[in-house]
């Protein structure tokens, strides 16, 4: 996608180097000898200075890095107006002007309002797949590593993460084409988690009746209904979250003890 941006941002390529040709042209001896660092004619060919011939390639540079620039405004916007109010009354022109661009940028990177929001959680997703990954790589018990994982939800919480990663599920429950890229987005968590059940199932002696993909569900399921208690504010399930999470990394660590 980022390669396609690029080519749009850069628009039809000018010839290169087309003004400094006129511009020698102009203030050219009649006898066609020019003076020393003006181009020179031969054999039809124009030779332009050096430093003058990727004028057209700079200034595409520019372009692209001023798109790239406009989309990351875009999406930092974005964030902040969802938090604010929600997806459902996020407004496309409120978000443009919180990023000083045209609103006409948003249809052009994202195309829609829920193209923009998904690019942000992508993002968003991305950088905190690499996080887990990294996290899940160490060295370190699982009852350890289900710690850190906790850590890290408080921080998503607090991030914002938690937030537009639902509000973006409960808005593709009625829309198929986005329904499809956020199966895809909570896809890659439970391939995480598929990849760490596996390996720690022969560490622990198994899981009893569960296969590593049960496990895996229960997990996610833990997590996404802990995330919706603490976003609705239920206070007796908000506080019951937190040391709920606690002891099944208490329970894990028993059962490693015991195995």
């Amino acid at each position: 996608m980022a390669t396609e941006l690029d080519r749009k941002a850069r628009g039809p390529e000018s010839p290169v180097g087309l003004e400094d040709a006129h511009r020698i042209a102009k203030h050219s001896p009649e006898n066609g000898e020019l003076p020393e660092g003006r181009a020179q004619m031969s054999g039809g060919a124009t030779h332009l200075p050096s430093g003058k011939s990727n004028g057209g390639a700079v200034k595409a540079e520019e372009r692209s890095a001023k798109a790239e620039a406009a989309r990351a405004s875009l999406l930092a916007a974005a964030k902040t107006c969802l938090l604010e109010v929600g997806f459902a009354n996020l407004s496309t022109r409120k978000v443009a002007e919180a990023a000083g661009v045209p609103l006409s940028q948003i249809h052009y990177h994202f195309g829609s309002k829920s193209g923009m929001v998904l690019a942000l959680l992508k993002a968003e997703n991305d950088r905190l797949i690499d996080r887990q990954r990294i996290m899940y790589a160490e060295d370190r018990p699982l009852s350890a590593r289900w710690k850190k994982a906790v850590e890290f939800l408080e921080e998503d919480m607090a991030s914002g993460y938690v937030r537009l990663l639902h509000e973006m599920m409960a808005a593709s429950w009625s829309d198929p084409e986005l329904l499809e890229d956020m199966r895809e987005v909570i896809g890659t968590w439970q391939q995480v988690l598929t990849d760490v059940a596996e390996e720690a199932e022969e560490l622990v002696g198994g899981y009893g009746p569960f296969s590593p993909t049960e496990i895996v569900t229960l997990v996610g399921a833990i997590f996404i209904g802990g995330e919706a208690f603490l976003l609705m504010g239920l206070d007796a399930h908000r506080m019951a979250v937190w040391p709920a999470l606690e002891k099944i990394g208490q329970l894990i660590e028993a059962y490693e003890t015991k195995a």
